[in-house]
């Protein structure tokens, strides 16, 4: 569901790691100038664990944030990121499954035996792969990433000046320009590797003689120091120009990574490939499918071959022709990327938050504003939006300041009953905003009946039984469960026919609260999924979605949830008046973990445990069933006894019929005394108490 956020802009946070080489920094580059180009106002962080080399000016500053930060602390700096989209570079980074955002992986071509290493822990999948390549070259097997969707976007590459003279060397018109291109040269075994091929080739090429030759090596910011050849001419830092340096060469000796391989087709310089072991890459695999449109393969300890091929190449003066790799997939990945971004979040226009509303939703935009202006008007906390016909947009007033669930990570995951009560501030400002819609009249909108599993039959339908994330056991232990709550909740309709009802937020927890930053004043937003119903819905709602969320809470759910609606329920109790129905609030919170629970298996997020949830909703309604039953011992008459026996001893005479409220667990017994018609209510308190109440009212 799409949300207000304190962001200032569309949000998008990249992520590069390599010590060695630069590659995921360019291909992440290229898709965050597209992506700047399209959104010029979006706001793009970039998180690495190197500082930053190899990008010109102007590329740099695409960035309104770098961040260097170590690889395993990455996903802890990340929370703190905007709520759009997350994309990592052909990485993995330890606990970014837990975070909320959605995750994108760029994963250029990779060896098979490693894909399953970027599944995402905890059952989640990704939220889309995009493969930066054409769909003919390479697709790999979605089922051993884990994603919801992979997008191959084509090739994504710079595209060299061919025109332009990069630098002069100094060499007269008959001597043979050879540029060496090593790479980051990875580690410094391979590095020692791949100097010593190159040395032996241009050792053996100066003992040929055959023309005068310049060799300059480029090394890399980030190359070992094992990657400097004896065999060179000079040394040259072409910075982020390496691109067009390719251009301007009669020759090129080069490793096989996939950014090289890109900017070296789209010119017509020949290449000789030379390829070294990678963790993820099979470049010797990659040279074998470019050896033919770049040039030739050095093989290991095949000097004499490579050399006679650079002979024949430097002496007839012979180009090739460059390979035509087709647009840019930069553009279609960053177009891809910012629809993500603009389903995760509002975008901020001035003063003005937008949200589109979908023809298809459960709610169009029209009626969202006119929910929102109403509620406004009836001292509900909802900021009012205007609906635009044309557009589909409704404009919100932006509110400076944090979701309660941001407050709550800046706090920390809950994992004691101690520091659930510490967090009882928060949990308390946010009831105090649901108390004031509860308090609109009901006669304010036209609303339906709270349907409690409207987003649950759907997703246990057998239709969608692949989509769920669930094994067939856990889908049949959630049918079950749904069927024993939807009888709980029928027996309480049954018992309570004009139970009290509320306007009820339908999707009430800590995402959906703002703390106004410039007064103390909290927001509710996201009016979508109002219903009349129950107050203990939103209620239990709130806390169920609290002891789900993996960055927020590590515990025993249903003691939790316990923890959390007692804090909350007493806290409503005292500001309305109303006694909080525990078998409602049981039975709905045993409905929300299911309903929470098929949405993240559906989202592939399902941490906690599918099963630690299930067992919990059991819990949860094995307690609805005893509270319920608690309220019909009323009946029985060994209570109906007892109440005779103490109304004769004070002296009062019991009447008949004995009336029961199972709204309120309470018994009505009329009794008369002189003229007075007095009585008395007998109610169970979660204690399993007995307490006496006396009402008095004038006898007919």
């Amino acid at each position: 569901m799409t949300k207000i956020v304190a962001d200032n802009e569309l949000s998008l946070t990249f992520c590069a790691t390599g010590k060695t080489g630069l590659g995921h920094l360019r291909r992440i580059t290229n898709i965050a100038k597209k992506v700047a180009h399209l959104a010029p106002a979006a706001r793009l962080a970039l998180y690495t664990n190197a500082q930053v080399a190899g990008l010109e000016h102007d590329e740099i500053s695409l960035f309104n944030s770098i961040n260097v930060v170590p690889r395993d602390r990455m996903a802890d700096r990340l929370a703190s990121a905007g709520s759009g989209p997350i994309i990592i570079d052909t990485a993995r980074l330890p606990g970014i499954e837990a975070l909320p955002n959605p995750l994108c992986l760029i994963l250029r071509e990779t060896v098979e035996h490693k894909l399953a290493t970027f599944r995402l822990s905890g059952g989640r999948y990704w939220d889309a792969v995009f493969i930066p390549n054409p769909p003919s070259h390479w697709q790999p097997d979605p089922t051993e990433i884990g994603t919801h969707r992979t997008e191959a976007v084509g090739w994504i590459f710079r595209k060299p000046d061919m025109q332009r003279t990069w630098f002069s060397l100094p060499a007269s018109k008959s001597t043979r320009r050879i540029l060496i291109a090593s790479g980051g040269g990875g580690t410094g075994e391979t590095a020692k590797y791949l100097r010593n091929e190159i040395d032996r080739i241009l050792e053996c090429l100066r003992e040929r003689n055959v023309l005068p030759i310049h060799v300059a090596q480029v090394i890399g910011p980030r190359a070992s120091s094992d990657s400097r050849l004896t065999q060179t001419d000079e040394v040259i830092d072409p910075g982020p120009k390496l691109h067009e340096a390719f251009a301007d060469q009669d020759l090129i000796i080069s490793t096989v990574g996939y950014n090289s391989i890109l900017e070296l087709a789209s010119i017509d310089t020949p290449v000789l490939l030379v390829p070294i072991q990678r963790t993820y890459d099979d470049q010797f695999e990659r040279a074998k499918q470019w050896e033919r449109k770049l040039g030739r393969l050095h093989r290991t300890g095949d000097a004499a071959q490579s050399v006679d091929w650079i002979v024949a190449t430097l002496v007839g003066g012979s180009r090739r022709l460059p390979v035509d790799l087709g647009p840019s997939g930069a553009e279609a990945c960053a177009r891809s990327l910012l629809e993500i971004a603009d389903r995760s979040s509002i975008r901020r226009s001035g003063n003005l938050a937008k949200k589109s509303y979908s023809r298809d939703g459960t709610v169009d935009g029209n009626d969202a504003a006119l929910r929102s202006q109403k509620v406004f008007l009836a001292c509900g906390r909802t900021p009012p939006g205007e609906f635009d016909v044309r557009s589909g947009i409704v404009s919100f007033p932006w509110i400076d300041g944090q979701t309660a669930r941001e407050r709550l990570r800046e706090i920390g995951i809950a994992r004691s009953r101690q520091s659930l009560l510490d967090r009882a501030d928060i949990f308390h400002r946010a009831i105090d905003a649901l108390i004031d819609l509860h308090g609109v009249p009901a006669s304010t909108l036209q609303l339906p009946q709270l349907n409690p599993w409207r987003l649950v039959h759907p997703r246990l339908a057998p239709a969608n039984s692949r989509a769920t994330g669930l094994t067939c056991k856990q889908r049949d232990e959630a049918r079950r469960l749904v069927h024993l709550a939807d009888l709980i909740l029928q027996e309480n309709r049954n018992a309570a026919p004009n139970a009290s009802s509320v306007i009820v937020h339908g999707d009430f927890h800590c995402g959906q609260l703002i703390f106004d930053a410039n007064r103390d004043f909290t927001w509710l937003l996201d009016l979508d999924d109002l219903a009349i119903g129950h107050c203990e819905f939103d209620l239990s709602n709130f806390a169920a979605h609290f002891v789900t969320s993996a960055d927020l809470y590590e515990g025993a759910i249903d003691t939790g949830f316990q923890i959390i609606v007692d804090l909350i329920g007493r806290h409503y109790d005292g500001h309305v008046g109303k006694t909080i129905d525990q078998a409602l609030i049981a039975t709905y919170g045993a409905a929300a973990l299911l309903r929470r629970m098929l949405k993240l298996a559906e989202q592939q997020r399902l941490a906690p445990s599918g099963n630690k949830i299930l067992e919990a909703a059991e819990s949860l309604l094995h307690l609805a069933k005893a509270k319920a039953t608690s309220s019909r011992r009323f009946l029985c008459e060994d209570q109906t006894t007892w109440l005779r026996s103490t109304a004769e001893k004070c002296g009062w005479e019991m009447g008949r019929p004995i009336a029961v409220d199972q709204s309120t667990e309470t018994l009505t017994v009329p009794i008369v005394r002189r003229r007075e018609q007095e009585r008395i209510g007998v109610r169970n308190d979660a204690e399993q108490q007995i307490n006496l109440e006396i009402y008095c009212g004038r006898a007919e």
